[in-house]
This record gives structure tokens, sequence and C-alpha cells, in this order.
């Protein structure tokens, strides 16, 4: 009949509980509407699919992630998560800034034994140019191997800066020369002292 007849009708109602997440009901609400130009023609019923009304005094309220796509009004992962990164990013400048102090407390020892070593090479070089034994330029020498041991494995640790094993490299360099120069002087001297000569009895 050409007359309108009111009728009833019955509508369909996509619910969601409130814990779903406003990521999950955002998309799905995204995607449906997305594909519903799409399967339109083999789905006639989906052209009356309708947004959800956003209003806040709505009959049935839309879910927060469905109102926020609805409005425009979606977040960004950056959005969601930037307060958390950006914390966790804190927390770990933090945990480093820790670590690194822990680390240096820790080392605080080797850094005084190292300190100690360098005034004792200090002490042999000074010695090794007065000194009027070869042995004990020779015991020096040994020593100050195994002060550059100790000191390259505290380098190597980073309980000293590049700086400390560059001033340790010139004060070993210099009790070497002085080692050297002295065991020359001393040989020198052996050779231009003539022995007594043995009395022989007839």
């Amino acid at each position: 009949p050409d007359d309108k007849i009111d009728t009833i009708t019955f509508a369909h109602h996509i619910v969601a509980r409130k814990s779903l997440s406003e990521a999950t009901a955002g998309a799905l609400t995204r995607q449906l509407f997305s594909v519903r130009q799409t399967i339109q023609g083999e789905f006639p019923q989906t052209a009356k699919l309708e947004t959800p009304d956003t209003d806040k005094d709505a009959a049935i309220p839309a879910h927060p992630g469905a109102a926020a796509y609805v409005d425009g009004e979606e977040k960004t992962f950056l959005d969601r998560y930037s307060d958390y990164i950006w914390g966790s990013l804190m927390a770990l400048s933090a945990l480093g800034s820790a670590g690194a102090w822990f680390a240096s407390y820790w080392r605080k020892d080797e850094r005084v034994t190292n300190s100690n070593l360098r005034e004792r090479l200090l002490e042999m070089l000074t010695t090794a140019r007065k000194t009027t034994s070869i042995d004990e330029l020779d015991g020096m020498q040994a020593e100050a191997d195994e002060i550059m041991r100790e000191t390259l494995h505290c380098f190597e640790d980073g309980a000293i800066e590049e700086g400390s094993l560059t001033a340790f490299s010139i004060a070993l360099e210099q009790f070497h020369n002085a080692v050297a120069d002295r065991k020359t002087f001393l040989l020198d001297m052996a050779s231009k002292d003539p022995r007594p000569a043995r009395s022989h009895v007839a």
C-alpha cells in the first residue's frame, strides 16, 4: 500500500565488557566500518550499520574505544604509552648512574693500590740512579714488570683512566732508561777498575 505503516523494528547492538581495552574496541570499530562498503553487495544489511551514539547521556553508552574512533580522538601508540616510555627511560638512566657509582665505589681499592704502585715506581726510579749493584737493578726491573701488569689490569677493569695510564707509561719509560744508564755506568766502572794482583809464595 502507498500509506506508511508503523511497524516494530529490532536493533542489534555489538556490546563489549568495560574491561575490554580502548585500543581493541577502537580497532574493532574501525575494521567494521572499513569493510562495510566492501561486503555491502553480498550483505545488504550492512548498509544499516550505524555508528554508536557517543553522547554521555545516551541510552546505551558507547565503549570509550569506539567513541574515540567515531569522534576522531583515537590515541596513537605514543599517546597511550609515552608516559611509560619516558618513565622507563628515566628509570634506566637512574639505574645506569647508580650502577656507575657502585662500580666506581668497588674500584676504589684498585685505584688506591695503583696509586701506591705508581709511587713505588717513582721511588725505584730514584734508587736506580744511585745504586751500585747490578743485581739490585735486575730485581727492580722485575718488580717494575709486576707493577706494569697490575696497572694494565686496573685499566682494563676501568679503575683508572687513560690519562693515568699515560702518566704511568712515562714514569715506566723513565725508570727503564735510568736502569739502562746505570748498568752502563757500573759496567764501565768495573772495566776501568783493575783487580789487585795476587802474590805467589816461592
